[in-house]
């Protein structure tokens, strides 16, 4: 089972691309800082959520490591996939507990040093940028692009070359990641079974 992030700020199609490879089949590890924005706003309701957020900046991020940690975990079980498409690498969430100034518990990082990833496609956020508020989203387009960086960055340190996604259609995105896993996995090819999205 070989094991595909897709990494990045707010807003850089990752999903999207997770919800393609889905359709065709694949298994997929879904945001775990969204799961966790919706499991705070069933909690505290939606008019506390924002102001819970900001005064548990450490507590939400702690949150999001714990989930990605079971998900990935849970994921080792999807063994008749031969590839998983991850949307976000646990490497995110230390981006962004750098871009809130946050500690978390190392033993994450030995956790992202020993659970390796197979390839990492970094995504840059989308010209079409969408804040998503009603989402529970608080992250700006100048936000999304310092967290890219920073993922990038971090990433580098962990060992990875992360692989660049421009800001370009869907189809065209979908291309470079399908030609980039033919030349990395030559043996074990993706097996495309419906045409690329308009």
């Amino acid at each position: 089972m070989k094991k595909i992030v897709f990494a990045g700020g707010t807003h850089c199609g990752k999903t999207t691309l997770v919800e393609y490879f889905a359709k065709e089949g694949y298994g997929t590890v879904p945001e775990s800082g969204i799961v966790i924005i919706n499991e705070c706003i069933e909690r505290v309701g939606w008019d506390n959520y924002r102001s819970w957020r900001l005064a548990h900046q450490d507590i939400f991020v702690q949150q999001m490591l714990e989930k990605q940690v079971r998900f990935e975990e849970d994921a080792l079980a999807l063994k008749k996939s031969p590839y998983v498409f991850y949307d976000r690498g646990i490497i995110d969430y230390f981006s962004m507990a750098k871009h809130l100034n946050v500690s978390f518990d190392e033993k994450f990082a030995e956790y992202a040093r020993t659970s390796r990833y197979d390839a990492v496609f970094l995504c840059e956020p989308l010209s079409h940028f969408d804040s998503r508020e009603k989402a529970g989203r608080t992250f700006t387009r100048k936000d999304s692009t310092l967290l890219t960086t920073l993922a990038g960055s971090l990433y580098r340190e962990f060992g990875y070359e992360p692989i660049h996604l421009p800001d370009i259609p869907i189809p065209e995105r979908v291309a470079i990641i399908k030609r980039t896993i033919a030349e990395l996995f030559p043996n074990d090819p993706l097996r495309p079974r419906m045409s690329l999205p308009e």
